[in-house]
């Protein structure tokens, strides 16, 4: 089977991207996500971004992880199907909606800039354990969590998707990829999580590093640094009244919230490269 494809990065978070809005999807995406994500093997990605009919917005977003696993929501992938709209599909428009398992987000491109930036609505952060999902009676709220001999402190929060949020004083020696793993999984969380481990260099910045469920280490999440800015605002460690600079390991954005926590994440995307995809089911070769 021959897939038309194109790919995308925003701040290094990077996804093979498929247009069905006019073709027929077919069954096995999950499959074709899992293949695509192999790197040195294939296109090499986070994962599969489809773009499908709406008939209650712009277009439909699904998100396949690398593991196959689908998600909810992606900000940076939705920054990414900003561009593609606004350059590729309707040049004329400046704003559009994306259906996606989490509710339709809106999306607009700002005016004035170098590069073609887009603002994603991410609608409000929530802290209450149903809505993550996490087992617990309360907002996990700045809570010990032991891993080893050490104890870290985690503030849990939906975005649209469920994330696991640790602010550390220091990155250096702290196993992101190890402990990312083991909280990704861990049965607190019946959906599993994705997890930012957070620095805060001032009131008005902060550095992440991300561990994506489905997808593990990667170099940026628009979600995840929604977040994490909602879980510094909680715990008062920024001045959640100002745009916040987010620098992840892939690049920088900008996330802006108020007193509802609502949050708006802006930044750019590029285009990578585009082409067809030969898939057969056992790419790996071994």
């Amino acid at each position: 089977m021959k897939i038309k494809f194109f790919k995308m990065q925003a701040s290094g978070n990077d996804y093979v991207f498929v247009d069905h809005t006019e073709f027929q999807p077919f069954e096995n995406y999950a499959e074709v996500a899992e293949s695509v994500a192999i790197r040195r093997l294939s296109i090499g990605s986070d994962g599969l971004v489809v773009l499908l009919p709406s008939k209650n917005a712009t277009v439909k977003m699904r998100i396949f992880n690398a593991d196959g696993s689908e998600g909810k929501t992606c900000g940076n992938a939705l920054r990414c199907i900003g561009k593609y709209l606004y350059e590729r599909r309707l040049k004329k428009e400046k704003a559009f909606t994306v259906e996606t398992l989490s509710g339709v987000k809106t999306l607009r491109i700002l005016d004035g800039a170098a590069e073609v930036l887009v603002c994603v609505d991410m609608g409000a952060a929530s802290f209450s354990p149903e809505s993550v999902p996490v087992l617990s009676e309360s907002a996990v709220v700045s809570r010990p969590y032991t891993v080893g001999e050490s104890t870290l402190y985690m503030t849990c929060v939906s975005v649209g998707n469920p994330h696991a949020v640790f602010i550390v004083d220091d990155f250096n020696g702290l196993d992101i990829d190890g402990i990312g793993k083991l909280v990704e999984s861990d049965g607190l969380f019946p959906d599993k999580t994705n997890v930012e481990f957070v620095r805060v260099l001032n009131s008005r910045e902060i550095a992440v590093k991300v561990w994506e469920r489905g997808s593990g280490r990667t170099l940026a999440c628009g979600s995840g640094a929604c977040a994490s800015v909602a879980a510094c605002a909680i715990n008062g460690v920024i001045d959640r009244l100002l745009p916040i600079k987010v620098n992840l390991e892939g690049g920088c954005v900008v996330v802006r919230t108020d007193e509802d926590y609502r949050l708006k994440l802006e930044g750019g995307a590029k285009f990578v490269f585009e082409g067809e995809y030969e898939y057969f089911k056992d790419k790996r070769l071994f």
